[in-house]
C-alpha cells in the first residue's frame, strides 16, 4: 500500500499489508509541478518492491506517451527517480 503521506496522515488500520509512505506532493510541488506526484509514487512502488525496473517503466513510456506528450520524459524519470529514492533512504 503506496500512502502520499503529503495528504494522508491516518495509519492503515490494516496489518497484512505492507505500507509505504512517500511524500508525493510535497516532492512534485518541489518539482514545479504537482501533477507528477502520481508518477513520484509509481517510483516509490518501483523502489520498494523492484518489480520492475526505472529503465523498463521510462522505455513504456517513451512507447505509449503521445508524439505531443514526449517532451514531460524527462519531467516523469525525474519524479520516477525521486519517489525510488525517498523510499531507498
Amino acid at each position: 500500500l503506496v500512502i502520499n503521506s503529503s495528504l494522508v496522515t491516518r495509519e492503515p488500520k490494516r496489518k497484512d499489508v505492507t505500507v509505504v509512505k512517500v511524500a508525493a506532493t510535497d516532492i512534485a510541488n518541489e518539482m514545479g509541478n504537482v501533477r507528477v506526484a502520481n508518477m513520484v509514487a509509481l517510483g516509490a512502488v518501483i523502489g520498494s518492491t523492484g518489480v520492475v525496473t526505472a529503465e523498463s517503466l521510462l522505455e513504456a513510456l517513451r512507447k505509449n506517451l503521445p508524439a505531443h506528450r514526449q517532451n514531460l520524459l524527462p519531467l516523469n524519470k525525474e519524479a520516477i527517480e525521486k519517489g525510488r529514492d525517498a523510499v531507498k533512504k
